[in-house]
């Protein structure tokens, strides 16, 4: 099924904001240990110029491969949080598409063509390359199905397939494919996700971008998994809970921070191997970790001696990088970190707006 939403433009208001994001090209530089002490910020989106009544409804965000294409979400008085789409980097005029719901389960195709949102009981695409914004609803398995969450079969462009996984009115999860040429006929993948034989759970680590996961059990172990196919594909022992953390892209390490907040550790995930990379003071809590393309460079948001700054350690020695202030936000912490999937873009949103780090060549 397929329908037609009116895009609301608003001519020439935010032309100061979007120029610098609409003339970026791709081939920006990959974060690395080698330039990392370039990484700065290089944009700002700054809320409080969206016209009256659109208000920002939080920092949250979705980003293309590079970063060049940002969509956040907002709403307009006595409508619901998260209910309008603010299109950035999409053209000379700046885009508000009106969305069904307030679902936070959504993800840009690598293109920038195609936004996927997730709701109970439906996912709808939004065709974005179009004079009128082409949605497409696609029906779950029930009614009740509530999306946990949602990945492209090929993420670096729109397509047709989208996988979803669900929690069904019973409490139980399960996968399902999803097809927009064949909307209302939703395709079974698997369900008992994450179960491995005479071992209890403890916890599913979050944070973790789907078709990878990563669960523990009570006794330290880490295991990561392929959604696509409920395997598992790597078991590292780790000594205590990693709840708190980031994966690389391709999912080959992991970076966590442990119990006692007072030191980064590194998973290998091919080596098998935990090494903890840098010791911290007591209680060193950060909001946020990212961890580079290569998995050379841990970056941290927020760290405790140092709220609102961006700082970074590098993982082969240990040494820790501070890289400066990110924008004023009026809440403590941001609502939402991603880089890039390219590993060039570091996006720092707020409700205040969103701060965009590159890596700027010294002169």
């Amino acid at each position: 099924m397929a329908k037609h939403l009116g895009i609301w433009i608003f001519v020439g208001l935010l032309v100061v904001l979007i120029a610098p994001v609409q003339a970026q090209q791709s081939g920006y530089a990959v974060i690395t240990a080698e330039n990392i002490r370039d990484l700065q910020s290089v944009q700002q989106i700054d809320f409080a110029a969206l016209p009256e009544p659109l208000e920002s409804a939080s920092g949250l965000f979705v980003i293309n491969s590079d970063a060049n294409k940002i969509i956040t979400f907002g709403n307009e008085p006595g409508q619901p949080p998260h209910s309008r789409a603010i299109l950035w980097g999409y053209g000379e005029d700046t885009a508000v598409m009106p969305m069904t719901d307030s679902s936070i389960f959504r993800t840009l195709s690598g293109d920038g063509v195609c936004l996927y949102a997730g709701y109970q009981g439906f996912v709808e695409v939004y065709r974005l390359d179009q004079a009128e914004a082409q949605v497409v609803r696609m029906a779950l398995n029930a009614p009740t199905d509530f999306v946990n969450d949602l990945w492209l079969q090929d993420p670096a462009e729109c397509g047709n397939i989208v996988y979803v996984e669900i929690t069904d009115r019973m409490g139980q999860t399960a996968v399902w494919q999803l097809d927009t040429t064949q909307p209302d006929a939703p395709v079974f993948v698997y369900d008992q996700l994450f179960v491995i034989p005479n071992q209890d759970a403890a916890a599913r680590v979050g944070r973790v971008p789907p078709p990878l996961a990563l669960t523990m059990d009570f006794e330290g172990h880490l295991y990561r998994w392929d959604m696509n196919a409920n395997m598992l594909t790597a078991t590292v022992p780790v000594g205590e809970l990693a709840m708190f953390g980031a994966i690389s892209q391709s999912g080959t390490h992991y970076v966590w921070l442990n119990e006692d907040y007072n030191a980064l550790h590194l998973v290998d995930f091919e080596a098998l191997s935990d090494r903890e990379v840098a010791s911290l003071g007591d209680g060193f809590y950060i909001s946020h970790l990212k961890l580079t393309q290569n998995a050379d460079v841990i970056i941290g948001v927020d760290p405790k001696d140092a709220p609102g700054t961006v700082s970074a350690w590098l993982v082969e020695t240990g040494e820790p990088i501070d890289l400066g202030l990110y924008r004023q936000c009026n809440r403590v912490q941001p609502d939402l970190v991603q880089l890039s999937r390219d590993g060039t873009t570091l996006v720092i949103g707020c409700d205040t707006g969103l701060d965009i780090w590159r890596v700027v060549a010294s002169e």
